[in-house]
């Protein structure tokens, strides 16, 4: 189990240096928010942001509607502010809980060379920050 964990520890470390550093690398990030809206934002060849609602039938609440689709490219600066969120939220293994809950988010991050995929605890610091960004870039 300790080698698992320096494992894991040594690779969200380098994943982290990795999306900070590497601005050529091709990312691509898959996240649903706390309300089940979904995300699918990748940096090659053209960044580009993909929203995609829920609608009140696939909501729990029957009501709830995350608004309208959003397709639109996104400039360089903005992947950058993306990988600095998502360097935060992989590193911070605090807040991965193991199972989907209500408000959580599942966040999957693919490169050319590794995969994550992570669950963030409802309501911590790295899913607001995450979630405030990206209201922000499909604005």
């Amino acid at each position: 189990m300790r080698i698992f964990r320096i494992l894991l520890i040594g690779g969200l470390l380098g994943f982290g240096l990795m999306l900070a550093g590497c601005k050529k690398d091709n990312l691509s990030v898959k996240y649903a928010d706390g309300s089940g809206n979904l995300y699918v934002i990748i940096s090659q060849p053209r960044p580009h942001l993909s929203y995609r609602p829920v609608s009140p039938a696939l909501s729990s609440s029957g009501i709830y509607h995350g608004g309208e689709p959003v397709e639109r490219n996104l400039e360089p600066t903005q992947i950058q502010a993306l990988r600095v969120r998502l360097e935060a939220a992989l590193k911070n293994q605090n807040v991965h809980i193991q199972h989907r809950v209500k408000m959580s988010g599942a966040l999957e991050v693919y490169s050319d060379e590794q995969t994550f995929s992570v669950i963030l605890s409802p309501g911590c610091a790295e899913q607001v920050a995450l979630e405030k960004l990206l209201q922000t870039l499909k604005q």
